[in-house]
């Protein structure tokens, strides 16, 4: 019960996060920057889980648990790709 929780509530604070980088973003507008898939939502995005990734890898650092940052590789590369601005590496 308390992972699910926590989901819920990790999940909930990155949505209010993500809304706050854009309160006035008018969803339904497919030529505004910040619609799903636009230069500027990814860098928002990006920026957003850094804030959770920094904690987490400098925890593994700590603890010397290296797996964890070679896990995480592949999401270090999407994060920097979408912080260079260029599309997300898949």
């Amino acid at each position: 019960m308390l992972n699910f929780a926590s989901w819920i509530g990790l999940t909930t604070g990155v949505v209010l996060v993500y809304e706050r980088l854009d309160p006035d973003a008018d969803t339904t507008a497919a030529t505004h920057a910040g619609v799903a898939g636009g230069s500027e939502a990814g860098h928002g995005t990006a920026l957003v889980l850094l804030s959770y990734y920094l904690p987490t890898a400098a925890w593994a650092l700590k603890r010397r648990r290296y797996k964890y940052l070679l896990y995480s590789a592949p999401f270090t590369a999407t994060l920097w790709a979408a912080l260079k601005g260029r599309a997300g590496a898949s």
